[in-house]
């Protein structure tokens, strides 16, 4: 019975740590996608400020550096993840410290 405990703990948190490895991925490429291709982005809000009715200036400054800031925390969230899935299936405790702060 510890055996197959040991084992659906070791799969739930390679489960766990790959999911949010495609999460992260998932957002850093959003973030790489609002810096490159800033005018289909612009469209983007200018098409959800005309929805909503509201005549607000637009400050693309504010949301290039919420694009940097999402680049940097999700390349942290992959990298910490990435360990984490290795360290699950390899069983290494040396790579699942950082996960488990």
């Amino acid at each position: 019975m510890e055996s197959c405990m040991s084992g659906m703990v070791k799969y739930l948190l390679f489960i766990t740590n790959f999911l949010i490895f495609i999460l992260g991925l998932t957002v850093f490429g959003l973030g790489i996608w609002v810096l490159v291709d800033k005018p289909s982005f612009l469209t983007l809000f200018e098409e959800a400020q005309s929805v909503s009715g509201t005549t607000d200036s637009f400050n693309v400054e504010i949301y290039t550096s919420a694009a940097y800031i999402l680049l940097v925390v999700s390349f942290l969230v992959v990298l910490i993840s990435f360990f984490g899935c290795c360290g699950a299936i390899k069983e290494n405790k040396c790579m699942l410290a950082p996960t488990s702060l």
